[in-house]
């Protein structure tokens, strides 16, 4: 049986040496007797004490997060400690024992019993596959910055992502992509979720052809935040220098991921009807604890009252809206219920199909949410 790590498992005891904690399951283990002499008193005292230092061994066992959940950091964002969980290897040297526990873990996360949903449905290989790049050639990604005002006087980077036999003379309907925690315009048209190349596959399959801009967002999530507003920045500062340029931006849609997922409801929720044609959310970083949001975006209580979105969804009544979140992601719970609130006068889609916060998923889903886009830009 393999060993729990010292960091991931404790032992509490009582007094007399009992434990007192469910984190840890022993059994005691007997060395066998020395080498040499194996008969006689002498052997006899050697056997007893090496039974009386018996070691403990075990498996580790997740503790409970807020709300059944296992608590950990996804991508882009801050959801406190890691809970220990059993590795493969684990599980795998656990034998038959260890096994038979397993599918009674698997059947009691799908029913959403069980502590640790989202380190199970990783340990577990219940994500699903990755979402995998197309292998088509991409169309012109033109790169550009301008001084932003908006988020304090910096520079800021952005790409506009064009379908393949389109250029910048092109007047194309307009989608704007908002990155998440951590990545930047750039992000998007690299390994991890080659965007360009999705929109490219999309606009072969004959989808309907639009222009997306991805600004750099920072890390303030996409509202005021520490003297920086990339919520502000792409509506008073992006959409003008897309305007300058021919495009149309009376009315554009959004998406986002993660952090962006937050800042693309957010958006379009203020903008309203009028100025957005739809929004796309995949796995939208939203709280409903103010102590659990991150402090990238939220430095207290109050600011989290502020931009919280949580029970804003009247604010997208009219707009076709698209959420997407992975039974595995540890925002499911908040967003289950934030699209359960979703007014029936928006054009609502929503999944939660097996994913975690990850790219991968993100890849998986993106060609259906390049059809919702087309179908409402």
């Amino acid at each position: 049986m393999l060993l729990p790590d010292a960091d991931q498992c404790r032992v509490h005891r009582r007094a007399g040496g009992r434990a007192a904690s469910t984190e840890v399951r022993h059994r005691a283990e007997v060395r066998p007797p020395a080498r040499g002499r194996t008969d006689g008193p002498r052997a006899a005292r050697l056997a007893q004490r090496r039974t009386g230092r018996a070691r403990k061994v075990g498996i580790c066992l997740p503790r409970p997060g807020r709300r059944g959940r296992a608590q950990g950091r996804p991508v882009g964002g801050r959801l406190g400690h890691t809970a220990a969980v059993p590795t493969r290897r684990t599980i795998l040297l656990g034998g038959a024992g260890a096994a038979a526990a397993l599918v009674g873990i698997g059947v009691g996360v799908e029913k959403d019993v069980l502590p640790g949903r989202t380190f199970a449905y990783t340990h577990l290989g219940l994500n699903g596959e990755d979402g995998v790049i197309p292998d088509v050639e991409p169309g012109p990604v033109l790169e550009d910055s301008f001084t932003s005002a908006a988020r304090g006087g910096i520079d800021v980077g952005w790409s506009l992502i064009l379908p393949p036999g389109t250029d910048a003379s092109t007047r194309l309907p307009v989608v704007v992509a908002l990155h998440w925690l951590g990545a930047d315009h750039a992000t998007l048209t690299g390994p991890s979720l080659g965007l360009d190349r999705f929109l490219a596959q999309y606009v072969e399959d004959d989808g309907v052809p639009f222009a997306i801009a991805a600004p750099d967002g920072g890390r303030g999530y996409w509202h005021p935040h520490d003297g920086d507003d990339g919520g502000a920045m792409v509506t008073e500062e992006l959409l003008p220098q897309l305007d300058g340029r021919g495009y149309d931006t009376r009315r554009v849609a959004y998406l986002g991921w993660s952090m962006g997922g937050y800042g693309a409801l957010r958006l379009a929720g203020l903008r309203g009807p009028d100025a957005t044609a739809g929004v796309v959310a995949a796995s939208p970083a939203l709280w409903r604890d103010a102590d659990e949001a991150s402090r990238d975006g939220f430095d207290d209580a109050d600011e989290y009252r502020t931009y919280s979105i949580v029970d804003d969804q009247q604010q997208l009544a009219g707009i076709p809206v698209r959420i997407d979140i992975g039974k595995g992601d540890p925002f499911w719970f908040e967003v289950e219920d934030y699209a359960r609130g979703l007014y029936d006068e928006s054009d609502q889609v929503h999944t939660d199909e097996p994913g975690g916060h990850t790219p991968g998923y993100w890849r998986r889903i993106l060609p259906a949410q390049l059809q919702f886009l087309g179908g409402v830009i």
